[in-house]
């Protein structure tokens, strides 16, 4: 078993692309935020390798649905 070179801890480091565009590698993996305005409808995606993996109406749920992701990934990897 081996450790991923970028491995996913409590303090993945998010880059601010934009104001409403945030992203982090880690596990192997690059993870995405993107913020959709629309209105009351207005939801940050969460997008795994640019695909689209879920939607959260707030930056926090967003990031720590993200950060779940990765973690999923990870085991993934590692049991690989």
């Amino acid at each position: 078993m081996t450790t991923p070179e970028n491995p996913v801890t409590e303090r993945t480091t998010w880059i601010e692309l934009t104001a409403l565009n945030f992203m982090a590698e880690a596990a192997g993996q690059r993870i995405g935020l993107s913020y959709e305005a629309a209105g009351f409808q207005s939801r940050w995606a969460v997008l795994l390798n640019g695909a689209v993996a879920g939607y959260r109406s707030d930056l926090m749920e967003a990031r720590s649905f993200a950060h779940q992701l990765l973690q999923e990934c990870q085991t993934t990897r590692m049991a690989a």
